[in-house]
């Protein structure tokens, strides 16, 4: 049986962001402050479809289920390979590494139980989510923004040091949220695995 699947314009900004992840990543391994630049645009861009496709599902009446198991995969990625990409290039201090294993351990977590049963995959992000995934995306941005500073000869220190000191408050608040939405959703799961049986 032939299966066809129409994709909405909101799943085609969704799929566009998980093609941006691998783009962000290789334009920050480039010996080239240009690069980073670009890197740290094309992360904001990967931001703003994530905004983007959400009110335009809403808006148009276009949430699909493909999307519903798609957007929060493509938002974890994309958290999970930048975050890794600022450990790996010793963005993030040693001190805070226990407050970053935190919020992997989480989106792993997450990502995991969505793939036990269909009826996990169609739960929403509650609000604490929400807050702590534009949380998380913003400690992220002021990371590379940081970086990009460090690697600046003319930029001023005083910038280079609020970006930086920026970036690690939003990572501890972002570490706190994924604690409490993670457990949010770890009940609402038992919950909601307990009824099949």
């Amino acid at each position: 049986m032939k299966l066809t699947m129409k994709l909405q314009a909101n799943d085609w900004l969704t799929i566009l962001r998980i093609l941006l992840i691998p783009i962000t990543l290789w334009c920050f391994y480039q010996q080239d402050i240009a690069f980073h630049k670009a890197g740290i645009m094309i992360f904001v861009i990967a931001g703003f479809t994530d905004l983007l496709d959400g009110q335009y599902a809403r808006f148009f009446k276009t949430e699909s289920e493909f999307g519903k198991m798609l957007d929060p995969i493509a938002d974890k990625w994309m958290a999970l390979a930048t975050l890794i990409m600022l450990i790996d290039m010793k963005q993030i201090p040693r001190v805070m590494m226990p407050i970053v294993y935190v919020i992997l351990f989480r989106e792993i977590m997450v990502m995991g139980l969505r793939s036990i049963s269909p009826k996990l995959t169609s739960i929403g992000s509650s609000l604490i989510g929400k807050i702590k995934s534009v949380t998380m995306g913003f400690s992220i941005l002021f990371f590379m923004i940081h970086m990009v500073y460090n690697n600046c000869n003319a930029c001023s220190y005083s910038y280079n040091y609020i970006a930086h000191m920026i970036a690690i408050t939003l990572l501890i608040i972002s570490s706190i949220l994924s604690l409490i939405s993670g457990l949010q959703y770890t009940l609402l799961a038992c919950k909601i695995l307990s009824k099949q049986k």
